[in-house]
């Protein structure tokens, strides 16, 4: 059963990867609506949850954490959104990560988890190669909005962490969790671009792109859901943050031909190394 909540993460993993060039190519796509898109996005969310869940015997809980979890995802795509788009995807992906931090120690001191000496040194390697990533003397350009904008996405990034952990202990279904929560995002979203008088406008690729990201964002949010439940934090969350930022650096090299220091080079090699004491795969091999 394991080895299927690890392909699982994998997926995920590919799924949030694929999210995030969803966000950064808008960056060449001109001025559109950040909150419609991110409401389209929302709508797919609906379309794709709908048959799985069960909203005639929908409990309290499931509407309670839907709200929360539907306000905190709304922002968290809406800055993600503007900071993929407006920065190098790689150390916007790395900077952000780090949000893995306060959900392990969340699920380790809350839920009283425990870990391996292996795993916290893996932990501490995973933050030194996010730190090393985001080298500020690299090529790469990084402006004051695109830091306010990772500031934000960072701190909705562990809010969702957090609320994905408590909500998986209880006996919630999780796609009427999500639809309320689809549903909570896109009139949220349709009030915050009324109250901004932001203009209703999406061309035909920035559509595309809304429902695509849509597609992937629910896809790895579901799975998340799932994970969070069955794998301790200090296992999942690392783990899954941590592989994002390599793939997306991997992805910022080779498609967006982003230049990286030493520094960086050191930072996903040493992130490749903490993946894997983190997976407990050491472990395994030594009970073995």
């Amino acid at each position: 059963m394991q080895i299927l909540y690890y392909l699982l993460l994998l997926a995920s993993i590919l799924f949030a990867t694929g999210n995030n060039i969803c966000y950064h190519q808008l960056a060449n796509e001109g001025k559109y609506s950040r909150f419609l898109f991110t409401a389209l996005s929302s709508v797919v969310w609906i379309i794709v949850l709908a048959p799985l869940s069960n909203l005639s015997n929908i409990l309290p809980i499931e509407i309670i954490f839907g709200i929360i979890y539907g306000v905190v995802q709304a922002l968290f795509l809406f800055f993600k959104m503007r900071a993929m788009s407006t920065g190098p995807i790689s150390i916007t992906s790395v900077v952000c990560n780090c949000s893995m931090l306060i959900t392990t120690l969340f699920g380790i001191f809350v839920y009283d988890e425990k870990s391996s000496v292996l795993q916290i040194i893996g932990l501490v390697a995973i933050l030194a190669s996010v730190i090393l990533c985001a080298d500020p003397k690299s090529d790469m350009k990084m402006t004051f909005k695109w830091a306010i904008y990772c500031l934000f996405y960072f701190l909705f990034c562990a809010a969702v962490g957090i609320v994905f952990k408590v909500f998986g202990k209880t006996e919630g279904n999780g796609s009427n969790m999500i639809i309320v929560s689809a549903v909570t995002m896109v009139v949220l979203l349709l009030i915050l671009s009324l109250a901004t008088k932001e203009k209703f406008s999406l061309s035909k690729k920035q559509a595309f792109y809304a429902v695509l990201a849509g597609i992937l964002s629910c896809c790895y949010n579901r799975f998340n859901l799932i994970l969070t439940a069955n794998l301790p934090s200090v296992v999942f969350f690392p783990i899954f943050n941590g592989t994002l930022v390599l793939f997306c650096t991997v992805v910022g090299a080779v498609i967006y031909k982003e230049k990286f220091s030493k520094m960086q080079l050191a930072g996903v090699i040493i992130g490749i190394v903490a993946i894997v004491l983190l997976s407990g795969a050491i472990e395994t091999m030594i009970k073995q």
